[in-house]
């Protein structure tokens, strides 16, 4: 069993500890490590933790709570990690070989540009004489028809049952891919109490309004390497840097000449001996004093000026050199459908041709990688994007989040109750609060009309929120951007289907 590596934890990490501790290491003595009780999940010991937490969840609210009154004994609870921690870490090897930044910045906004456009025309038909009797998700379900969505009640789960067992067929492993019981218990595990309640949560209004706030408000948090430190406790607080102290501190790190009666006194030591206390300055020399907050602007306008001759010497360098031949055409950055989604999202073909155009047209010589400037732009911009993307500490941000968002803190295994129509609106008014807190003054004036909050809250609502309304239709996408994801990890499935999959590795098929 590969250890879970051990790491320090963050103060607020403890819940999750004892979380993890309470339901998936019970049996266990208290003190015990976690990364002696536990496989590892993927190479994080950080993304672990957050991963083991949304797993004691799961354990707690719909596994023991059939389970623990068929029997006390935590071997079932054991192996089910044991195979999670063996289909994680081949997740992690297969995301490693996809392609990140066409995923996340041309197809998947792709698939959410297309919904929110069929949805915006199924709004305009619904009540018209192209469509006088059906609802507005029946109109969209005919532009966008899927085989989970149809009219039978349970095709959701089968799909999901369908869906799990081709994820099986191919991560379990051979030894417990033969066990038709510990495949059927995992699949249902995998389908019914993880992906269906996660599509189903996601597709909640009220979900979406929450996550929309704590995402702005966490891009609200400081991210910048650059800003300044928080201001250390009155007792620790160190005098302001002056010229006299800078001085007076370059005295004391001058070490002891050694006197001639030493043994260490040589002639040559006397030669280049130094006067052990500085002359004094002239009468007429004045003392400069740098006030604090002079001082840390000019430290961070180093830093500025230092990042900025980085990056700027790096593009020189970029821009003289030539240009390596690619291994295969790539599609530049700026011309990923990302950037077709932001606009049409926020109406601006509509509201603001003109100022679309222009930033087309600006943007014109950058968004080819025939040249030397969009070459350069575009690696930087890609090297970027993989340096933010790539790290664990955005996964931890993303997981901590999602985990407060569906499962909210509760000390009891009882499921989130559904909120009354007073607390979806409330919710609905924090969003569309975070929302215009977030837009700049000069901007809410030519976007929303109104500077006015109370004026502009409704507006927001209208023009940005409009789009999530409606569960159904929120499934539509959340089922398309399953297929794309699990088509991407496991491309097998795109040519056979779990049967098949399942006999090449087997010989046996499924009842």
């Amino acid at each position: 069993m590969k250890p879970f590596r051990s790491s320090p934890v963050p103060a607020v990490d403890k819940s999750a500890i004892a979380l993890i501790r309470r339901v998936l290491c019970y049996h266990a003595p208290p003190f015990t490590p976690l990364e002696q009780l536990l496989p590892a999940l993927t190479s994080s010991p950080e993304v672990d933790l957050e991963l083991y937490a949304f797993l004691a969840i799961i354990f707690r609210d719909f596994i023991y709570s059939w389970y623990s009154k068929i029997t006390t004994d935590n071997a079932f609870a054991d192996e089910i990690i044991a195979v999670v921690a063996h289909c994680s870490r081949a997740i992690e090897e297969r995301v490693r070989e996809v392609d990140l930044e066409a995923l996340f910045l041309d197809e998947i906004p792709s698939f959410i540009e297309n919904h929110v456009q069929d949805y915006r025309l199924a709004l305009s038909r619904h009540s018209t004489p192209l469509s006088p009797h059906l609802a507005v998700r029946e109109i969209f379900h005919n532009f966008q028809p899927h085989p989970a969505l149809s009219s039978s009640p349970d095709s959701e789960k089968l799909y999901l049952k369908l869906v799990s067992s081709g994820i099986l067929a191919v991560l379990l492993p051979t030894e417990d891919l033969e066990s038709d019981c510990e495949r059927s218990l995992v699949r249902e595990v995998l389908s019914e109490m993880v992906l269906w309640n996660v599509v189903d949560r996601l597709s909640e209004p009220h979900i979406i309004h929450e996550i929309i706030t704590n995402t702005l408000e966490l891009l609200r948090t400081p991210m910048n390497p650059l800003s300044a430190p928080e201001p250390p406790p009155e007792n620790e607080r160190k005098p302001p840097v002056t010229h006299t102290r800078r001085k007076r501190s370059y005295s004391e790190k001058i070490p002891p000449i050694p006197l001639p009666h030493e043994p260490n006194g040589s002639v040559k030591n006397k030669i280049f001996q130094a006067p052990e206390v500085l002359a004094p300055p002239p009468a007429n020399y004045k003392l400069i004093r740098i006030h604090p907050v002079m001082d840390t602007l000019l430290t961070i306008a180093f830093k500025v000026l230092s990042l900025l001759r980085t990056y700027l010497s790096s593009f020189i360098t970029n821009l003289h050199s030539p240009p390596p031949p690619p291994p295969r055409p790539k599609k530049p950055l700026l011309r990923m459908s990302l950037f077709r989604l932001i606009p049409s999202y926020l109406h601006l073909p509509t509201l603001q041709p003109w100022t679309l155009s222009s930033l087309l047209f600006l943007t014109k010589p950058f968004t080819s990688r025939s040249t030397r400037l969009g070459l350069t732009l575009d690696n930087l911009l890609s090297s970027s994007f993989h340096s933010y993307i790539e790290s664990p500490k955005l996964l931890v941000k993303i997981l901590c989040s999602a985990r407060s968002t569906l499962f909210p803190a509760s000390p009891e295994p009882v499921r989130r109750t559904h909120p009354t129509p007073k607390e979806k609106a409330r919710i609905k008014y924090t969003a569309e609060e975070a929302i215009w807190e977030a837009t700049p003054s000069s901007i809410r004036k030519v976007y929303f009309g109104t500077d006015d909050k109370e004026e502009g809250l409704p507006v927001v609502g209208e023009m940005l929120l409009k789009t999530v309304q409606d569960k159904e239709v929120n499934k539509h996408l959340l089922y398309n951007l399953l297929d794309l994801t699990v088509g991407k990890l496991i491309p097998e499935l795109t040519e056979e289907g779990p049967a098949e999959l399942r006999r090449s590795r087997v010989g046996v098929v499924d009842r």
